[in-house]
């Protein structure tokens, strides 16, 4: 696989996750393409990956999320990002960061999702602020 050409969708997942639009975010993956947060239930399908990233702008109005690294070989990647806003209900700042393990298609779509962060330090902070 283009090893540029994955950079480029990373990118451009990014760019999906700051536009407030589930569905760009949904469009990067796969059609039976799914995610799993920490080990959690694997969400598969457009409508199930449309549904979770409309509940992060739902709790984070203000959602940014940046790309610090990729990291890829094959039709492997590692997605290192940080996620920062304000949380709706508690109005603290929130700044965690995290990564998602990717298997990609040949058309670079994301195929699996296995994402991980540290949620006591996110809970903390949606509770105290960062």
């Amino acid at each position: 696989m283009d090893q540029k050409k994955i950079s480029e969708m990373a990118e451009s997942y990014t760019k999906a996750w700051c536009s407030g639009d589930p569905e760009q975010v949904a469009s990067h993956f796969d059609e039976y393409g799914g995610i799993s947060v920490n080990n959690g239930d694997n969400l598969v399908g457009h409508d199930a990956l449309v549904e979770m990233a409309q509940g992060f702008y739902d709790e984070f109005p203000d959602l940014k999320v940046h790309m610090d690294a990729i990291r890829s070989a094959r039709d492997n990647a590692v997605y290192f990002w940080t996620l920062e806003g304000t949380h709706r209900k508690t109005e603290n700042r929130v700044k965690i960061q995290g990564w998602e393990e990717w298997a990609i298609s040949r058309d670079y779509k994301i195929l699996q999702s296995m994402g991980h962060f540290d949620e006591e330090e996110y809970q903390r902070q949606i509770d105290e602020g960062v």
